[in-house]
């Protein structure tokens, strides 16, 4: 939550991206190394395509999460770049805010998402543990 808030500066399309998501109007997750995509439904004819980029952790990030410490795989705001064309002004705009809560959701329900979206191979299976949303 924490890069999320660092993302957004609490922008004017939080409020409506909070409520995007929360009715399930985000669909089609996909994750592989450095990226993740869904689609964003919106009251639109069209679903709105978000990727999320992330460059490749350190070696001392990879370190530290094979070493136990996943909280160490969630990147900074300048380690994401987020592609999506949307009509509206907002940067960023409420479709990327719900795509960036989903993956958040995502990581919460399984933690391995954010490894292998951070292209971290794991020895050991974290779909018992928990990210912390607060540092």
């Amino acid at each position: 939550m924490q890069l999320i808030a660092a993302y957004t500066n609490f922008k004017d399309p939080l409020g409506p991206g909070v409520a995007i998501q929360r009715k399930g109007a985000v669909r089609d997750f996909f994750v592989q190394r450095g990226s993740v995509s869904f689609e964003v439904h919106d009251k639109r004819e069209r679903a709105f395509d978000v990727e999320i980029h992330v460059t490749p952790p350190s070696e001392n990030t990879r370190r530290a999460v094979l070493s136990g410490s996943i909280h160490e795989a969630v990147p900074k705001v300048s380690e994401i770049q987020i592609h999506h064309v949307c009509p509206e002004w907002a940067s960023p705009c409420r479709h990327e805010i719900a795509a960036l809560l989903q993956l958040l959701k995502e990581c919460e329900d399984n933690p391995n998402v954010i490894l292998q979206w951070r292209g971290i191979e794991q020895a050991v299976s974290y779909t018992h543990l928990t990210l912390p949303t607060k540092a």
